[in-house]
């Protein structure tokens, strides 16, 4: 099954915005990951601290546009995106035999 996904280079900052962006325009997943190699240990509690280098992933279904996506991105947050990648990902499940 192929899907989508879009990542963005952005900064703790504009995490909500992006994130609550890509749910909109229809989004089946967002996860943010470390852009560089920057651990967080032991976070307080009740707290997401992000990196500040942080990639924002968003994966849609697959058949999603990417440059539909970008563009209802670009109205819904009012500007151009950050820097920016989009790849058609093909996943399939492991055979019986791949599983032993």
């Amino acid at each position: 099954m192929p899907w989508l996904q879009v990542r963005l280079a952005i900064s703790p900052e504009q995490a909500e915005t992006y994130e609550d962006a890509f749910l909109e325009v229809g989004a089946v997943s967002v996860t943010f990951m470390d852009a560089e190699d920057q651990p967080i240990f032991e976070p307080e509690l009740n707290t997401t601290p992000l990196w500040s280098h942080t990639h924002l992933l968003a994966l849609f279904e697959g058949g999603t546009e990417a440059a539909s996506v970008l563009a209802h991105m670009e109205l819904l947050t009012g500007g151009p995106l950050p820097e920016h990648h989009s790849d058609c990902l093909l996943y399939t499940s492991p055979s019986p035999r791949d599983r032993q």
